[in-house]
């Protein structure tokens, strides 16, 4: 919830420097400490979901369901709600997988995630950026 709260209330900030660092330092937005503190979080919420699901599904549910917004995404707003929404679709359907044809959950997870970024690369309808 605090990781939340962290990008709604520096959501602005995130995004200039996420835009152009040199920029958003000229503007006066403090890029050192917003980096240091959103990498302590990062690290914070990474290290307390290993203990919880495990490095492989800590590492899909990081990039895939990112990767995958990014890629359809046509805002940095847009790419933050869709990267939560793919990692929710991500985590609910693999659940779903693992319990009715009996698979370990995290590895089913991982596939949905990595289906969403396949569809996603294969139906964004660009060919790169």
């Amino acid at each position: 919830m605090g990781s939340l709260a962290y990008v709604l209330f520096t959501y602005r900030s995130l995004f200039a420097i996420a835009f152009h660092q040199e920029s958003a330092r000229v503007a006066g937005v403090p890029v050192d400490g917003l980096n240091l503190a959103f990498s302590i979080i990062v690290a914070l919420v990474t290290g307390a979901a290993l203990k919880i699901v495990g490095v492989f599904l800590v590492s899909a549910l990081l990039v895939l369901p990112a990767g995958a917004a990014v890629r359809v995404a046509r805002s940095f707003r847009q790419a933050l709600v869709l990267s939560a929404l793919f990692g929710v679709i991500s985590v609910f359907g693999g659940l779903y997988i693992s319990f009715a044809f009996n698979l370990a959950a995290g590895g089913a997870i991982g596939i949905v995630a990595g289906v969403v970024l396949l569809m996603a690369l294969v139906f964004s309808g660009r060919t790169g950026r």
